[in-house]
């Protein structure tokens, strides 16, 4: 959404979000994952987010770096919604989203490459 409002594709820090985590978040494990949520408070809280240029990829958890007043990008609001046409009209008016996917909900059907969905097997309730 960066690119659709600025014109220009900037690459953001993941090391500002490995580094600076929010304290007693549980869900923020630094360079072995997290949620997408903790990342967008994570952005939220600090007012910001810099550039890959300003807070350089390192590749292990080291002390939080940010500074504030070299932040490009803000994050507002986080939506969550459900549903493959609603998905998609966001997608069309708003651009990219992050899709969170159960992988125990597939756990049966996984052979080892890209994830399919077997049809005899795939159920429409929506699970939280």
């Amino acid at each position: 959404q960066f690119k659709i409002r600025h014109g220009e594709l900037k690459p953001f820090s993941v090391q500002q979000l490995i580094d600076c985590k929010i304290p007693n978040q549980a869900v923020n494990f630094g360079c072995k994952g997290g949620h997408a949520k903790t990342a967008f408070d994570s952005i939220q809280i600090a007012a910001g987010l810099q550039t890959e240029q300003d807070y350089p990829w390192e590749g292990r958890k080291r002390a939080c770096r940010f500074e504030r007043v070299k932040t490009e990008l803000q994050v507002k609001v986080m939506l969550v919604f459900s549903g493959e046409e609603r998905i998609q009209r966001f997608i069309y008016h708003s651009g990219p989203v992050i899709a969170h996917i159960n992988p125990a909900l597939m756990v049966n059907d996984y052979t080892g490459d890209i994830i399919r969905s077997n049809e005899d097997t795939c159920s429409t309730i929506v699970q939280d």
